[in-house]
């Protein structure tokens, strides 16, 4: 029972009396400081990976894993490939490709476009080009039907709508008896896809059957390499360190996070900045803390004079007010983590709302590449914070409480 001693007496004092209203207003001051900190940064990080899972399975889903290229990728090369992958057990998938440049024209616009010649019954494996087709299927991409699929803004720049023809001409002159023509092929629109914008993709992106486009860039059998699809994104690079031990040195290999990494470090570092700087309102809460329970320790000390003449310890003196400092950090803590909770659930509902009433409706569309304010709580985030802020406020309670501990009572009643 006397084991619950120190318990007992930190909850009595947590609850003041009325003529101490201004220290418990500072004590309740403090939790709520806690409360507000804690609150802060859950939201902040659910929205960072919010915005981080954005860019994971929006962005980088277009973009290959790896690619394994070669200057003169012929079929004896090809068979050499698909013979040694097979066995790769870090490769999920793999499909060819054929990747040049050239114009796209119409009756009243030329664009530069970057041409994509895929496999149609392989390119799914690989990609989730076909999860962002907006109409058209990549069946329909069947050679000798000349079909082409465009980015929904790109056909929107161009004024394009389904089965309108347009001409694609590549820089590979041919002679005619007027001199050097450009040589180019009359194509179908087959459909429209969404791309993504933060990599660009979506500005100049066409995709056409892969023999279509050795038949207009007169490849006959070469291609210009293989797009491989690790298990997950992030053993693209094993994939690719894998492939450059497996493969001669004529291969050139490359993963996604030589060409876009940087974005994805760029949002893990700004994530582990802002919990640094936001740990700043629980470091001020905390302060609060310490300020409120040396102004209790002083208003207290005719009663830890009394309980230590009545025999109590200086380490149950000590474990009183740590009692005291550790609920105001733990019920801070709790309230935190609730608000934090219920405002990362609704953080895009919120935030729709706040856009609409200044007028700035559809800004993260445009600035953001995304359409919403993304949410995504993570257990790991919540238990980092949560610890974190109990350890604080657990630190702020030594001091006073070590001072309490070592008030002599015969000074105090002295005075009494």
């Amino acid at each position: 029972m006397f084991k619950l001693f120190p318990l007992y007496v930190g909850l009595r004092y947590s609850c003041s009396k009325k003529h101490q209203w201004f220290v418990s207003f500072i004590v309740l001051a403090s939790m709520i400081g806690i409360a507000l900190g804690v609150c802060v940064l859950i939201t902040v990080l659910s929205v960072m990976n919010g915005f981080n899972d954005e860019i994971e399975n929006h962005i980088f889903k277009m973009a290959p894993h790896v690619l394994v290229t070669n200057v003169d990728f012929d079929k004896n090369k090809q068979v050499e490939f698909t013979t040694g992958i097979r066995d790769n057990s870090f490769v999920k998938n793999f499909s060819p490709y054929i990747l040049e440049y050239g114009l796209i024209k119409t009756s009243e616009a030329l664009k530069p476009v970057v041409v994509h010649g895929i496999e149609p019954s392989q390119e799914g494996r690989v990609s989730a080009i076909a999860d962002n087709l907006l109409t058209g299927k990549l069946t329909d991409l069947v050679y000798g039907s000349y079909k082409v699929l465009i980015s929904q803004k790109l056909g929107r720049e161009l004024g394009l709508e389904l089965n309108d023809k347009v001409l694609i001409m590549i820089p590979n002159a041919k002679i005619s008896p007027v001199g050097l023509m450009p040589r180019y092929k009359r194509f179908t629109i087959g459909g429209f896809f969404h791309g993504s914008n933060g990599l660009g993709i979506d500005n100049n992106y066409i995709i056409i059957n892969i023999k279509d486009a050795k038949k207009l860039y007169q490849y006959d059998d070469r291609i210009t390499g293989f797009r491989l699809q690790a298990h997950s994104l992030y053993e693209a690079p094993i994939v690719a360190s894998n492939m450059r031990k497996l493969l001669p040195f004529d291969y050139y290999v490359t993963d996604w996070t030589m060409q876009y990494g940087s974005h994805l470090k760029a949002v893990k570092l700004e994530k582990m900045m802002m919990l640094l700087i936001l740990s700043l309102l629980i470091v001020i809460a905390v302060f609060n803390l310490v300020s409120s329970l040396v102004m209790i320790v002083n208003e207290k000390q005719p009663d830890i004079a009394i309980l230590r003449t009545m025999g109590a310890r200086s380490t149950t003196i000590l474990n009183i007010f740590l009692v005291q400092g550790s609920l105001v950090g733990l019920f801070g803590t709790i309230i935190g983590v609730s608000m934090g909770l219920l405002l990362s659930y609704n953080v895009t509902f919120v935030v729709d709302i706040i856009l609409k009433l200044v007028d700035l409706d559809g800004l993260l569309s445009t600035v953001y590449r995304v359409d919403h304010f993304p949410s995504k709580i993570m257990l790991e985030d919540v238990l980092i914070v949560s610890t974190v802020s109990m350890l604080l406020s657990l630190l702020a309670t030594i001091y006073p409480a070590w001072r309490a501990s070592k008030l002599n009572p015969v000074e105090i009643l002295r005075y009494e």
